[in-house]
């Protein structure tokens, strides 16, 4: 039984039950740049396009988002989506630290209330941070604040 067609089967499945969902497959530059992954679900979630400068970014968010959305966890996703360069002045356990909180945040504003599911086909091909990142993601409660 191939991985790919049992991820297909789930996602029709989630899908006719109204399960919210974001799919990735692992390939050679997801596993090359670091936290690609997220970035190609934060452009997939917000109003954010790759080409936009980090201030357009900043303020389609700010229109976007609702005003409980953090102002930090706001200019990480905004960072993460149109230059991550701009995160590296972060100490490295800090960025980390904003980056997971961030992408949390993102995760909980998307799921609402409601179950969801994101689905990665080949893991193995995604970078590690991202793959770190899920996995600190899904060990919290994600309905908690």
């Amino acid at each position: 039984v191939g991985k790919t067609r049992l991820l297909d089967e789930l996602e029709s499945e989630l899908a006719a039950a109204g399960v919210p969902l974001l799919r990735a497959t692992g390939s050679e530059s997801l596993r090359q740049t670091p936290l690609a992954l997220w970035q190609e679900w934060i452009l997939a979630l917000l109003p954010l396009q790759p080409e936009m400068s980090l201030a357009e970014a900043r303020r389609a968010l700010a229109e976007a988002l609702p005003a409980s959305f953090g102002a930090d966890e706001a200019e990480v996703l905004a960072a993460l989506a149109v230059d991550p360069r701009s995160l590296l002045v972060i100490d490295p356990d800090t960025r980390r630290h904003l980056t997971e909180t961030a992408l949390h945040a993102l995760v909980r504003h998307w799921q609402g209330s409601r179950p969801a599911a994101l689905l990665i086909d080949s893991v193995d091909q995604v970078d590690t941070l991202s793959v770190a990142v899920l996995h600190s993601i899904s060990c919290r409660d994600v309905t908690a604040p």
